[in-house]
C-alpha cells in the first residue's frame, strides 16, 4: 500500500473514532429512561400536583434533575410503610425525603450529599403545655408507622421509664386527625409538614424538637448507584451557586434561603427597625391594657356561661351535656382508629337516707368526695362526669379492640371504683362507709351510638341495684355471668376480712420414727352460708383484687398468735409453725417490717416461725429475697423452699438462700410408684438436699407404700393425709395423744 492510501485510511480510522465517541456523548434523542418514583403524601416536602406531576421539594427538585439527564419520572402513589417495601423488592426505582438508620442502611442506596435539612416536632391540640419529654408519660401520640419517629419514641419510653401509648398512622395526615378527633393527644411530623398544615388541623407546635434529619433520595439496594451519583453531582454544584434552581425551589416553598452576605448597612437597619418596633410595641401594650381592662368583665361572663353550659357547678365535673359531646368525639375516633371503650354508670348506695338523716349539706360533702376520688383512679384516657343527683359517668376510652384485654381492662377499673368508694369517707365529724353500684356497657356493645350507650348503661346500673347495694352489671349478657361472679367474689372477701371469717387449719409433719416435728398452717374461709372455702377459690382472686397483702398479714398474725399461745403447751411447745407467702408479700416494701412487727405484737418465739416460699415466687427479683431473707434470718426466722422442683430451679440461689429445708412437692409423691421418672426426681432432690445441708420433706403422702419408697430413697420427713388431714387447733391439742 502507497504511503497516500495509508493516509487515508489512518484519516477514515480517526473520523469513525471521533463520530463513536461524539455518539456516547450525545444524550439519547427520544429513548428518555423512565424512573419509578414512589410518592407518599408529605407537603411541603412530597407530593402529586393537581397535573399528576411530582410536587414539593424534593418532586420539583427531582424533576429539574431528570430534565438535564432526560429522564421521564413516572410517579407511583404509596402510603409510607408501602412505598419502602416497593422499594425494597425494586417495584420503584427512586423514593424521595428518606432519612438513613441503620436498618435503612442495610436495605437501600443513598447518595452522598443531602438533598435537605429537616428535624421531627411534637404538635398538640393545646398550646404551650409540653415542653420536655418527661411530659410525655401517660400520653398517646399518633407517629409515622416504621419511621424513624416512631424508632425514637419507643427509645424515648424505654431509656425514661415513659408510659406512652404509640398510635400508628399511615400518613401525616391521618397522625394530625387522630389528635383533632380526640383519640391521641399528640402528633408527630418533621416540622415543614406541621409548619404547614398544624393551623388546619387546630394544632399547635410544641417546644419538643429531635432527630434533625438529612433527607435523600434512596434507591434499591442493587440498582441505582449510577442514579444517585448523578443526583449527587446535580446537588453539589447547585448547593455551591446561590442563583441555582436548589435555591429557588427552596425560597417558592419556605424552606431556607441561598446563603447571602450581609452589610454592616443591613445590620444597622436592622438596628434601627428593631428600636421603631419596641416603640410601637410600648404603645400597643398601653392601648392593650386598657382593652383588656374593659373586656375583663365580658370575658368573665362569657367563661361562666360555658361553665354553666357544660359544668356542674358542685363538682366540678363535666355534666351531661359536656359528657355527650366528648362521648361523640371518642366513639369517631375509636371508629377510626379500630379502637373499643367503656361506660361505666355509677350510683351511690342509700344516698337518699343520707340526705334524710344528716341534711343536704353533708349529702354534697359525699358527693364531691366522691368526685375527687373518681378524678384520682389509676385509669389511663378517661373522663368523670356527674350526670344527676347521685349518678356519676366513668367513660374509657383507648381501649384494645380485643375483646379479653379490653374486658380486663374494665373489670380493672371497675375495682378500682369499687375500692375507692369503699373506703371510708370523713363527712364532717362523722365517718361514712359507702358503696355504689355500678352499670358497664362496651362501646362495640350498642353500635358506637353515644346516646344508646347511656341508656345502655343506665339499665344495667338498674339491674345491679336490683342485685342490691354494692352490685355490678354488665349490660352484654355473655360478660356478666363471669364479671358478677368475680366481683361478688371480691366482695366477699372484703367482708370476710371486715368479719374475720378466715382460720387456720393445721397439718402436722412427722419423722420416720412418727414423731411430730412442727405443722404447717392452711388457711380456710369459714363462710357464713357456704361453709368452709379453699383456698384455691379465694387466693387467687386476692391476689387480682389487691386485697393478699391484707390477707397474708392476717394469716401471719393469727399463726404467731397459736404460735405464742402453744409456747407454753407440753407437746406443742417448741414445735415449728410454717406460714406461705405470696409474691406480693415477700416484695412489697415493707415485708421484713410487717414480719417483726407481728413478731413483737403477738410474743411468738421467731426460731419457730418457719416462712414457705416457692420457686416460682423467687424468680421475679432474687437479689431483693436474699436480702429480705437475710434480715429475718438474723432476727430468727427460718425459711423452706415449698413445691421444689416444679419451677425454676438454680444451684447459684439455692446456695445463697438461707433456706432450712426443701419441700418435695405432693405431684412427684403422688406417682412415686407408677412413673419412673418421678421416682428419679425425688431421689434427685434429696441428694440435692443432702449436698447443700438443707433437710428435705415429702408433702401430700398419703399411703405406706408411698411413704415407704421416700424412706428408700433417703427421704424421712413427711406430711399427708396418710398422718393427719389438716384440722383445726383445738382438735390438734386434743389429737396429740395419737401416734401414726
Amino acid at each position: 500500500m502507497q504511503d497516500g492510501q495509508r493516509a487515508d485510511v489512518r484519516l477514515q480510522g480517526t473520523l469513525l473514532l471521533m463520530l463513536a465517541a461524539l455518539l456516547l456523548a450525545l444524550p439519547a434523542s427520544g429513548l428518555s429512561a423512565t424512573v419509578r418514583v414512589g410518592v407518599y403524601a408529605n407537603e411541603p416536602k412530597l407530593m402529586l400536583g393537581t397535573d399528576g406531576r411530582l410536587s414539593g421539594i424534593f418532586g420539583e427538585l427531582l424533576q429539574e434533575i431528570a430534565d438535564r439527564e432526560q429522564w421521564l419520572l413516572q410517579p407511583v402513589g404509596c402510603a409510607w410503610e408501602a412505598c419502602l417495601e416497593l422499594l425494597e423488592d425494586s417495584a420503584i426505582d427512586l423514593l424521595p425525603d428518606v432519612a438513613i438508620n441503620a436498618d435503612r442502611a442495610s436495605r437501600f442506596s443513598f447518595h452522598q450529599r443531602p438533598a435537605l435539612h429537616s428535624w421531627s416536632q411534637i404538635f398538640s391540640a393545646t398550646a404551650s403545655v409540653y415542653t420536655s419529654p418527661t411530659q410525655l408519660s401517660g400520653t398517646r401520640i399518633a407517629v409515622l408507622g416504621n419511621s424513624i419517629q416512631q424508632g425514637y419514641l419507643e427509645e424515648l419510653a424505654s431509656g425514661f421509664g415513659l408510659d406512652i401509648d404509640i398510635l400508628t398512622a399511615s400518613s401525616f395526615e391521618m397522625a394530625f386527625d387522630l389528635v383533632r378527633s380526640g383519640a391521641a393527644d399528640l402528633a408527630v411530623s418533621n416540622h415543614l409538614y406541621g409548619n404547614l398544615h398544624a393551623v388546619r388541623y387546630g394544632l399547635h407546635p410544641t417546644t419538643i424538637i429531635f432527630q434533625p434529619s438529612r433527607l435523600f433520595f434512596a434507591a434499591p439496594p442493587d440498582s441505582g448507584q449510577a442514579m444517585l451519583a448523578r443526583i449527587d453531582d446535580w446537588l453539589e454544584r447547585w448547593t455551591a451557586a446561590p442563583e441555582s434552581p436548589y435555591y429557588a425551589i427552596m425560597q417558592r416553598w419556605g424552606s431556607y434561603s441561598a446563603p447571602q452576605a450581609r452589610s454592616p448597612l443591613l445590620l444597622w437597619g436592622a438596628i434601627v427597625l428593631g428600636i421603631l418596633l419596641l416603640l410601637v410595641l410600648a404603645i400597643a401594650l398601653r392601648l392593650n391594657r386598657q382593652v383588656k381592662h374593659r373586656s375583663a368583665a365580658l370575658a368573665e361572663s362569657r367563661y361562666r356561661l360555658r361553665e354553666t353550659l357544660n359544668f356542674d357547678r358542685l363538682t366540678g365535673l363535666p355534666n351531661r351535656h359536656q359528657l355527650l359531646e366528648r362521648l361523640k368525639k371518642c366513639l369517631i375516633a375509636a371508629r377510626h382508629g379500630g379502637r373499643d371503650g367503656a361506660v361505666l354508670h355509677i350510683d351511690l348506695d342509700n344516698f337518699r337516707d343520707l340526705n334524710d338523716a344528716h341534711g343536704h349539706e353533708t349529702g354534697d360533702l359525699l358527693l364531691s368526695a366522691v368526685a375527687e376520688r373518681l378524678l384520682d383512679l389509676p385509669i389511663r384516657h378517661f373522663t368523670a362526669a356527674r350526670v344527676d343527683g347521685d349518678s356519676f359517668i366513668l367513660l374509657i376510652e383507648g381501649l384494645p379492640a380485643e375483646r379479653a384485654v379490653a374486658q380486663q381492662r374494665v373489670e380493672e377499673a371497675v375495682q378500682s371504683v369499687q375500692q375507692a368508694l369503699q373506703a371510708s369517707f370523713q363527712l364532717h365529724n362523722t365517718a361514712y362507709h359507702g358503696s355504689a353500684c355500678i352499670g358497664v356497657v362496651m362501646f362495640s356493645d350498642v353500635g358506637y351510638d353515644a346516646r344508646e350507650l347511656l341508656k345502655s348503661a343506665e339499665l344495667a346500673m338498674y339491674e345491679a341495684k336490683a342485685d342490691g347495694r354494692d352490685s355490678l352489671r354488665f349490660f352484654n349478657a355473655d360478660m356478666q355471668d363471669q364479671v358478677h361472679q368475680r366481683a361478688e367474689l371480691a366482695s366477699a372477701i372484703y367482708r370476710a376480712l371486715e368479719n374475720d371469717e378466715f382460720t387456720l387449719w393445721y397439718q402436722p409433719q412427722y419423722d420416720a420414727q412418727g414423731k411430730i416435728l412442727g405443722m404447717e398452717s392452711l388457711v380456710r374461709w369459714e363462710h357464713p352460708v357456704k361453709g368452709v372455702i379453699m383456698p384455691g377459690v379465694f387466693i387467687p382472686a386476692s391476689e387480682a383484687n389487691g386485697l393478699i397483702l391484707r390477707l397474708g398479714n392476717r394469716i401471719l398474725f393469727k399463726a404467731c398468735t397459736q404460735l405464742a399461745a402453744w409456747s407454753t403447751h407440753p407437746l406443742l411447745g417448741g414445735l415449728t409453725v410454717a406460714v406461705n407467702v405470696s409474691a406480693s408479700q415477700l416484695h412489697n416494701d415493707a415485708f421484713v417490717d410487717d414480719v417483726c412487727r407481728i413478731l413483737d405484737e403477738t410474743g411468738a418465739n421467731a426460731n419457730l416461725l418457719e416462712l414457705e416460699l416457692t420457686e416460682t415466687l423467687l424468680v421475679r427479683n432474687v437479689e431483693e429475697a436474699i436480702v429480705k431473707m437475710g434480715r429475718l434470718r438474723e432476727r430468727g426466722v427460718r425459711f423452706s423452699l415449698d413445691d421444689f422442683g416444679t419451677g425454676y430451679s438454680s444451684m447459684n440461689y439455692l446456695k445463697r438462700l438461707p433456706l432450712e429445708k426443701l419441700k418435695i412437692d405432693r405431684s412427684f409423691v403422688r406417682d412415686l410408684l407408677t412413673d419412673p421418672n418421678d421416682a428419679a426426681i425425688v431421689r434427685t432432690i434429696v441428694a440435692l438436699g443432702e449436698s447443700l445441708g438443707l433437710a428435705v420433706i415429702a408433702e401430700g403422702v398419703e399411703t405406706a407404700a408411698q411413704r415407704d419408697m421416700l424412706a428408700t430413697s433417703g427421704c424421712c420427713l413427711y406430711q399427708g393425709y396418710l398422718f393427719s388431714h389438716p384440722v383445726p387447733a383445738a382438735e390438734l391439742e386434743a389429737g396429740m395423744t395419737h401416734t401414726p
